[in-house]
């Protein structure tokens, strides 16, 4: 064969992860095109996910039944303090959330006569597989700050960089006249003007820019309140990190 597995869930193994990778592709393709993701992806892909679980208890017995309920738990309860908190979007929580349902454990299988994942890492039964994925995506996302530092280097020059140095490793300076085509992303500040006097604060998961907001910067600038540029901070389409950090794991186990 060219696809079989050998771990304990009874040659499922590979279908979860095709099955997985098939569905996260598409969504990374939504994600990157328009920042959102039908949430009948995640009905299907969590669907799949509780067939899955049923076959898996009737094989192996209420034992997995609860090891996969404690994977959903503290992965969902992790994915939503991340989300409250605006470190990544609702699908990326319900894409973790889903991915917890399929995998509660490190899926095992060979491809050819190779075997996979690369590397058998020791994980904590209580420290859900989806976690891992998290951990991977969020290190693979490290390209991102490396990739906006290296941009204002170049356009901020080393002097202008240093007084701003922690911005530059999370947003980049836009002409306020070009914020209506930033489409992917956000301001990085949120302005308010209390009796005439302008306060700029960092928001935490940026401003989203909309006409409003853009018309507001603008009269803040006739007025001489902002200068011509605003930091803005992209939008990334995270799934496709989680995507890269499920492969990840199932080729090479960390």
């Amino acid at each position: 064969m060219l696809l079989t597995s050998t771990s304990h869930y009874f040659e499922m193994d590979i279908y979860r992860v095709v099955f997985s990778l098939l569905i996260l592709a598409y969504a990374c393709y939504s994600d990157i095109r328009e920042r959102r993701v039908s949430n009948i992806v995640w009905v299907v892909m969590a669907s799949v996910g509780i067939a899955f679980a049923g076959y898996s208890t009737v094989v192996q017995g209420v034992s997995l039944l609860i090891l996969i309920i404690s994977s959903v738990i503290i992965t969902g309860t992790v994915s939503y303090i991340f989300f409250r908190l605006g470190f990544f979007g609702a699908a990326d929580a319900k894409a973790l959330i889903c991915i917890a349902m399929l995998f509660p454990t490190q899926p095992v299988f060979n491809i050819f006569s190779y075997h996979f994942p690369i590397f058998d890492a020791f994980v904590p039964v209580v420290f859900p597989f989806a976690l891992i994925v998290l951990l991977n995506a969020s290190v693979l996302a490290l390209v991102v700050p490396i990739s906006l530092f290296l941009r204002n280097l170049h356009s901020l020059g080393l002097k202008e960089l240093m007084r701003n140095a922690a911005m530059c490793f999370v947003a980049y300076r836009v002409d306020i006249d070009g914020l209506g085509s930033d489409r992917f992303n956000r301001l990085t500040h949120a302005y308010k003007e209390i009796d005439g006097h302008l306060t700029r604060r960092y928001s935490l998961g940026g401003t989203p820019i909309n006409s409003k907001t853009v018309q507001e910067l603008k009269a803040y600038h006739g007025e001489q309140k902002v200068g011509t540029e605003a930091w803005v901070t992209p939008e990334l389409p995270f799934i496709l990190f989680i995507t890269l950090g499920l492969i990840a794991c199932c080729l090479i186990g960390v």
